[in-house]
């Protein structure tokens, strides 16, 4: 957000990002463990397959998309940005399953959250009173669908992933969330 004659920082918010979403259909439809910290939660709706592939190569290609902003499309020869070769090939067999299944998921009203609801505003408003300076920071906030109020920061801060249920209670971790990126932005 901007303001005439101030500096500005800006809150972006994905609600159904669809490469995460796609990468986590192929954690659970191939079975890999949901163990590892920064790792979301298993999604809402599992995934029908019986596809095998390594938990160390998705671990790789999950904290690779994340640490990248996670971006919302599939584009490149492999149709999996960031993936290995190796992960490229295993996944192979999947075709475009994970994304006819992630676009039913996110279409789906029942899992609808409103973004324009976030009390992100009055966040910042508190950490600039808590500071006494105005920040210059740029977070990203991914929806999920995910189970339960997870919530979890990525890498330096600006990264923000978090279930769709848990935008029900933002006011709760907003202004923890946004801490760090908006204190990193003062320096």
């Amino acid at each position: 957000m901007q303001f005439a004659g101030r500096r500005s920082w800006q809150v972006r918010i994905d609600g159904d990002p669809l490469l995460p979403h796609a990468a986590l259909y192929v954690r659970e439809a191939c079975g890999i463990p949901v163990n590892a910290g920064g790792v979301p939660p298993l999604l809402v709706t599992p995934p029908p397959t019986e596809i095998t592939i390594d938990s160390g190569q998705w671990l790789a290609w999950w904290r690779t998309l994340v640490a990248a902003g996670a971006p919302t499309w599939l584009s490149g020869e492999s149709g999996w940005p960031f993936a290995s070769p190796v992960l490229v090939a295993a996944l192979e067999p999947l075709g475009d399953e994970p994304l006819r299944w992630v676009s039913s998921q996110v279409d789906d009203e029942t899992f609808g959250w409103d973004a324009q609801g976030l009390p992100i505003q009055a966040a910042v408003r508190q950490l600039e009173r808590e500071f006494g300076r105005r920040s210059i920071m740029d977070v990203r906030i991914a929806g999920l669908a995910v189970a339960g109020d997870w919530v979890e920061v990525q890498g330096d801060g600006s990264t923000v992933l978090a279930s769709w249920s848990a935008f029900d209670r933002a006011g709760d971790w907003l202004v923890e969330t946004l801490r760090e990126p908006f204190r990193r932005s003062l320096r």
